[in-house]
């Protein structure tokens, strides 16, 4: 066993010792499988310092289709993600709506993500702290937030974990990969942001909330990629990333809903086959094009349509989106996606999740062209995905998936990949 698999086991063992006191409460019922540590982490939450570790297992395998199945063995991956969150005025007793938040992202084993295809991404949280054949422990994600005018406005900076910070504009809809969709794709259009945004970079952002929800603000972000590094030196040598959007919020009925509109960036220039510093794509390398600056646009519309009358948990929404961007030098020009979630649908099952989602990318005409020029080269224009899960809670610490996606990368040469997939989580 590796050191980096001891990290990730080791709380598990340790879990067992908590089973065996008579503090750690009913081991079926409670939230966590560690209990709370003798009273421990409530007194810790009391004081201004949260703990959460998620243990998350994924089995997945491409059985047909994408890069070359015949040779893809199913792949073992773990992660365990600790969220360490610090309320400083309950902490040090001043200093009023000041907030540290801090990731740290833990993995071992592999993921499917070569055996799909570049562009595929079946599993986001696996991408991190890198894809590929990853073992290791890094802080992905730390930032400070400032509350200002009674919690109606928000500053943050540091170091900014991606979907850290699309989780908290898009809550309840996007997440790490744990609890429902195991896609990135499926959560939001990745690829039309994908030339300048990285898992992670050095940035700040500021909005406004209006119904506890990101109102209006702008995003502010180098480009390195710092998911594995703590390195400042290059991220903002030759230009920034710039986002800004706003959210309108609405009801149909006693239904909430919001239509989000986000356009944004970057004031540096890129070839279009620029290599991505976190991953290989098609067609990277010195190949001679005009340099030119990406931007996109981008809308989203989620919309409840059911909740339960007497727990309003327990609902179904959609989540819509397209984006719109550069011929030259992003990857993708255009892209549409569709997603449905439901949160206890069935009245013997009131804490089951389940979810489809679809996304079509269409790539970038000039891309396209650039990539078919190299020899051994042939990109199609489109890609696309279809992701169906059911998250099946067995205890309020355990969760197990069944997850199955239907795949269709960029290379014409790759028929569309069946990918099915498990995923246990565990809530330490």
């Amino acid at each position: 066993m590796s050191n980096n698999t001891a990290r990730i086991i080791l709380p598990l063992l340790c879990a067992v010792l908590f089973v065996t006191n008579s503090w750690a409460g009913d081991f079926w019922t409670r939230d966590k499988l560690t209990g709370d540590w003798g009273g421990l982490r409530s007194d810790l939450s009391k004081h201004g310092l949260d703990i959460e570790m998620r243990n998350s297992h994924y089995y997945q395998k491409v059985t047909s289709g994408g890069v070359d199945s015949s040779d893809a063995d199913a792949e073992y991956g773990i992660k365990l993600d600790t969220f360490i969150n610090i309320d400083a005025q309950k902490l040090f007793g001043s200093w009023e709506g000041l907030y540290i938040s801090t990731h740290i992202e833990s993995r071992d084993g592999n993921d499917v993500l070569a055996d799909a295809g570049t562009f595929s991404l079946p599993n986001a949280n696996l991408m991190y702290p890198e894809p590929g054949n990853y073992d290791g422990t890094n802080v992905t994600s730390m930032f400070v937030t400032q509350m200002l005018f009674d919690g109606k406005a928000a500053v943050l900076a540091g170091k900014l974990g991606s979907f850290d910070l699309l989780q908290g504009l898009f809550p309840g809809v996007v997440d790490y990969g744990l609890d429902g969709f195991m896609n990135a794709n499926s959560m939001m259009s990745i690829l039309s942001w994908g030339r300048w945004l990285t898992l992670s970079q050095y940035g700040m952002a500021a909005w406004t909330y209006e119904g506890g929800l990101p109102s209006t603000g702008f995003i502010i972000a180098g480009h390195d990629n710092v998911t594995t590094t703590w390195d400042t030196s290059d991220s903002f040598s030759d230009g920034v990333g710039i986002m800004v959007f706003h959210r309108f919020q609405f009801s149909l009925g006693d239904h909430p809903g919001y239509v989000y509109m986000g356009g944004g960036g970057s004031t540096k220039k890129y070839n279009s086959l620029d290599p991505v510093d976190w991953t290989f794509v098609p067609g990277e390398g010195p190949v001679d094009t005009d340099k030119k600056k990406p931007w996109d646009f981008a809308t989203y519309w989620k919309q409840e349509f059911w909740h339960h009358k007497d727990d309003k948990d327990r609902q179904a929404f959609t989540f819509v989106g397209a984006s719109v961007g550069d011929d030259n030098p992003s990857f993708s020009d255009w892209d549409v996606f569709a997603t449905f979630q439901a949160t206890g649908p069935f009245d013997a099952r009131p804490h089951d999740r389940m979810g489809m989602a679809s996304h079509y990318y269409h790539y970038a005409d000039n891309y396209v062209d650039l990539v078919s020029d190299i020899p051994g080269e042939n990109l199609r224009d489109n890609s696309w995905t279809f992701e169906t899960f059911y998250n099946v809670q067995l205890t309020p610490w355990l969760h197990l998936t069944a997850n199955i996606q239907y795949a269709q990368n960029e290379q014409k040469s790759d028929d569309p990949a069946v990918i099915p997939g498990l995923r246990l989580v565990i809530d330490l």
